[in-house]
């Protein structure tokens, strides 16, 4: 089942409580032959990048970005444009990515 996976992007943190679940599954899919590209910050929690404001939460951005060009650019997509939006919802900014592909 694991080798049907498509190319996977796994973003964690070292105090998010799902780490080891998120390295397993990383483990798991190289095993299987997936393209699988694991990051992980050092000393966030869960969901840090939900939190536009932090400096960690624009390099996550950036890989976000940067993985869904080049999967794009593999599957012969032409014309990828990957946009970053904050909009601030009950106080708070929250990450949303658009994807937009011909």
């Amino acid at each position: 089942m694991l080798a049907k996976f498509p190319r996977t992007l796994l973003i964690s943190a070292t105090r998010d409580y799902g780490l080891s679940n998120v390295v397993h599954t990383h483990t798991a899919l190289v095993k299987a032959a997936v393209p699988a590209n694991l990051h992980v910050w050092e000393g966030l929690g869960h969901c840090f990048f939900f939190d536009s404001d932090l400096p960690e939460s624009r390099e996550a951005y950036d890989v976000i970005v940067g993985f869904f060009r080049k999967a794009l650019e593999l599957s012969g997509a032409q014309g990828c444009f990957v946009n970053v939006v904050t909009p601030i919802a009950s106080g708070r900014r929250i990450a949303e990515f658009e994807l937009h592909w011909r």
